[in-house]
């Protein structure tokens, strides 16, 4: 039975036993707002509360997981409503980060921002081909949400990497550890996870999951976020979007 949580349809939750599927409606919305982001926080929750296993996250369409954070929202340049982005991102990546639940993350066409977050803070991440990956949103003023960029990865090829802003493709991902293979079939994704018990006791819990620190906690406060160019990041993204089709 798939569950449709807070009845919104941007985030559905199928649970099957000991494998549990986390589905963002990418077919519909290619961002993540704040709406979707509560709804898999939720969806992440209800997860945790139930028998230890394996859950997929991944989107509704194969040709595109997401384009980051909704930057068309005028609001995301008000200090409270950007408060209450970073309180429900702080949230996702403390969730995923913190858990003892397996969670791998099946990408597909682009996997840019805040979809790339999830997918360092995910246990596995698998991607299949063609995909492309990055973080142009900083380009753009649009800081990082649910990870915390100067830690764990500081000073390392992934670290500049990701903070450059550039776009990379498959092999890139998986030289710098990102991904851990690339798939033909999303949907077949479960039959390289043969024994849920061996990937639960050695999980390394994502690139990004070690240390939150105090960066959700400042950010807000040393952060202008009236300094995102949200026309601009948009046009960036429509662009990225109509070549990716």
């Amino acid at each position: 039975m798939v569950e449709n949580i807070n009845n919104r349809s941007k985030v559905f939750l199928e649970i099957d036993e000991r494998v549990r599927r986390i589905q963002i409606n990418s077919s519909q919305y290619p961002v993540i707002d704040i709406e979707m982001l509560e709804d898999l926080v939720q969806a992440i929750a209800n997860v945790l509360s139930l028998q230890e296993g394996a859950t997929i996250i991944s989107s509704t369409s194969n040709e595109l997981f997401t384009l980051g954070f909704d930057a068309s929202c005028q609001r995301i340049r008000e200090q409270d409503y950007f408060r209450d982005i970073i309180s429900v991102t702080s949230t996702l990546g403390s969730l995923l980060s913190n858990s003892r639940e397996l969670f791998v993350t099946v990408v597909s066409g682009t996997c840019l921002g805040i979809g790339l977050e999830i997918a360092l803070l995910s246990d596995y991440t698998y991607c299949t081909r063609g995909t492309m990956f990055g973080f142009p949103d900083i380009l753009f003023g649009m800081p990082f949400l649910a990870i915390d960029p100067t830690r764990k990865i500081y000073g390392t090829q992934l670290q500049k990497t990701v903070t450059s802003g550039d776009l990379f493709g498959e092999e890139t991902a998986r030289r710098l550890g990102i991904i851990s293979g690339i798939v033909d079939d999303p949907g077949a994704v479960m039959a390289m996870i043969p024994d849920i018990n061996s990937f639960l006791n050695h999980r390394y819990k994502g690139l990004a999951a070690i240390g939150q620190g105090n960066y959700h906690a400042m950010l807000p406060l040393l952060y202008d976020p009236g300094r995102i160019r949200l026309k601009q990041l948009e046009e960036h993204r429509t662009s990225l979007s109509g070549r990716n089709r």
